[in-house]
């Protein structure tokens, strides 16, 4: 694709890598290792649908995409994440990266995406290819005083922050149905290979029991809490015994989803819950294919109905997006996606169909800020169907 000069395409490996690490240090200084080390090199980092765009063979912007499978419930949609967008700082305000951002958005749906996320979307910017609010960014906290103390029960071994087949393994089984997750591995060699302090242990039989991803932010005197898995009291425990070890004061469990097994345990004890919003920014969404992503949601959405109050209700439920549109056709708590077709019961609701689709927030609250509008039985189904998911995206996933 060529606009105005800007030769838009698929970045190559072999013939744009180099160019492509050099304009991304320009923009995060000292980030060129991580990204030949493992954070796009090795990753599920989308060649053939990120974009960059070339003057005169010089490159100049760039629009990254991950391939990511993200979990809402039992359902699985298969998610391009946006991340590392940044444009050559001699060639800004020129609308470069608005062409190379609607290139990739088009690249994303003839490769049969379903959801786009933007991880820490600049605010006030990516609305123009349709994103919308996704979800706050979430951060626990809680006092080291307040983590079980004694002796560990298993030994912890020191390991690198990589997310090991074993390691996988036991996210992928805690997390099942937790919405906002990501199916590992993503970056099987660690977002940032060689940051952070990594430590595992093992069960009676020598199978790997759990482990802890985190660091120590000194001047805060935390431990941070990256990531880890495997029975949540030893964890906890663990983390108490290196916090106090590092002479941290408390520990802060950064993107920990509310409904994680850590997160649920962590609002039984004494703790502070930080919801970080951005306003048209931050973490956002939009659908990309609205009848392949509802396809994936039916199971889902049939799941939800039949436990509900609401599971003798048939009928035909029409859903308006942006440009697409498609019919829920349910049958005493089953329910199919059938082509657009004119019903009295419907919910237009433009870009925030996707943040319906995730469960961004109470359904109440999304119709509110929308202005989506609803008619016939939509106003009933609509809190069944499209409930509070609490979603959230570990920072090792995007």
């Amino acid at each position: 694709m060529e606009i105005d000069g800007l030769h838009i395409v698929a970045p190559d490996p072999a013939a744009h890598a180099d160019m492509l690490f050099e304009i991304l240090n320009l923009e995060w200084d000292g980030i060129d290792e991580s990204l030949r080390a493992g954070q796009i090199a090795g990753s599920y980092y989308d060649w053939r649908t990120a974009r960059v765009g070339l003057l005169d063979g010089q490159l100049v912007t760039h629009f990254g995409v991950y391939d990511i499978t993200m979990r809402i419930g039992i359902a699985r949609a298969r998610t391009a994440g946006v991340n590392l967008v940044a444009t050559h700082p001699e060639y800004r305000r020129r609308g470069l990266m608005a062409q190379t951002g609607r290139a990739a958005v088009a690249a994303m749906r003839a490769h049969e995406y379903d959801l786009s996320l933007i991880c820490n979307g600049t605010a006030g910017y990516y609305g123009r290819f349709g994103y919308v609010f996704a979800w706050p960014e979430v951060d626990f906290v809680i006092q080291t005083e307040h983590l079980p103390a004694g002796p560990l029960d298993v030994e912890l071994r020191t390991c690198a922050t990589e997310q090991r087949a074993d390691f996988a393994a036991l996210y992928n089984r805690e997390n099942e149905t937790v919405t906002g997750t990501a199916v590992r591995p993503t970056f099987p060699r660690g977002k940032h290979p060689g940051n952070g302090r990594g430590y595992f242990w093992t069960d009676a039989c020598g199978a790997t029991g759990g482990y802890i991803f985190c660091d120590v932010h000194e001047s805060s005197s935390t431990l941070w809490h990256d990531d880890s898995a495997g029975d949540v009291e030893r964890r906890l425990r663990a983390l108490g015994e290196l916090a106090r070890r590092n002479g941290c004061a408390q520990v802060r469990f950064e993107r920990l989803p509310y409904h994680s097994a850590m997160g649920r345990q962590l609002r039984r004890m004494s703790c502070r819950v930080e919801s970080k919003y951005v306003q048209d920014g931050g973490w956002m969404v939009q659908i990309v294919n609205l009848p392949s992503l509802f396809q994936k949601l039916a199971p889902e959405l049939s799941r939800r109905l039949s436990r509900s109050d609401l599971a003798g209700w048939s009928g035909e439920l029409l859903l308006v997006g942006s440009g697409e549109a498609i019919t829920l056709s349910v049958d005493r708590g089953h329910v199919r996606v059938a082509p657009a077709a004119d019903s009295l019961h419907a919910i237009e609701a433009g870009d925030a169909l996707a943040q319906l689709a995730i469960g961004a927030d109470s359904p109440d609250a999304t119709v509110e800020s929308a202005s989506i509008r609803l008619s016939g039985d939509a106003g009933r189904l609509l809190p069944v169907l499209f409930p509070a998911q609490h979603p959230q995206m570990s920072n090792d996933d995007l």
